[in-house]
């Protein structure tokens, strides 16, 4: 009997104690203040998107972030001009008498023409989505929300990756890759890019080609100087090619 009662304690005690290892979650931190923060301290309703989810959900713009996001829709005009909506209220997408409520910044630079919003996304290190009004802090076409894009910097240690799928459902294919170059310990280099080519779900007989087909070409080459630890400089070039047909 004190056999079964101590095996009947000791696995109580093992059930009881197993939580507090699931417990240790890892910090999510955000610059969606301007300032790195853990998101748990960030005083606003931020949504972030990392990496890896990136790359589990093949995520490759701003438009496939709305089917997964509450409260954020994404729509995009016959002229291929993008309009974004936080909780149902924002700017009717090609109305180009209105610039867009909800800004979108990458690396911290304000993307001046929604037309860019649209862009290949690849190389991503986080998405964050910030919903309501933050024009005190972001400033213009920020009323309702913003969004911030950060890239990865170029790594301190040579290295790259490279990935090729294909599209199930629908056709086509897709790469994409980046690698490190580090010239030395303060000045490192990084290139990526991203190619894909989808066909599209509807079949027009008269050409007989599926549409709305899809092409985007991405290259970024980012350079990164940190000449100390109290300062650091980050330039970057991007070439983005979206085409659509149909």
């Amino acid at each position: 009997m004190n056999k079964l009662v101590r095996a009947i304690a000791g696995a109580v005690a093992g059930f009881i104690c197993a939580p507090a290892f699931g417990q240790a979650l890892e910090e999510v931190v955000v610059t969606a203040q301007k300032r790195e923060e853990s998101l748990q301290d960030v005083p606003v309703s931020i949504a972030v998107f990392d990496e890896e989810t990136f790359n589990t959900r093949q995520v490759d713009a701003i438009g496939e972030i709305a089917l997964i996001v509450p409260s954020f829709e994404y729509a995009r005009a016959p002229s291929d001009s993008p309009g974004l909506t936080f909780r149902g209220i924002g700017t009717q997408a090609g109305n180009v008498a209105f610039d867009n409520s909800v800004g979108m910044f990458v690396d911290g630079a304000f993307l001046g023409n929604v037309r860019l919003y649209g862009q290949t996304l690849f190389d991503v290190q986080r998405v964050e989505l910030i919903k309501g009004t933050q024009s005190t802090l972001l400033g213009k076409n920020t009323s309702l929300g913003g969004i911030s894009v950060v890239n990865n910097k170029p790594g301190d240690e040579f290295g790259g990756t490279a990935e090729i799928g294909t599209e199930v459902e629908n056709g086509g294919w897709f790469g994409q890759g980046a690698i490190d170059l580090p010239v030395n310990d303060q000045f490192k280099l990084r290139v990526a890019g991203r190619y894909s080519d989808l066909d599209g779900w509807v079949n027009n007989v008269t050409t007989g080609k599926e549409v709305p087909a899809d092409r985007d070409i991405g290259v970024r080459l980012s350079a990164l100087w940190e000449p100390s630890a109290n300062f650091d400089a980050l330039l970057t070039y991007q070439y983005t090619d979206n085409k659509r047909v149909g």
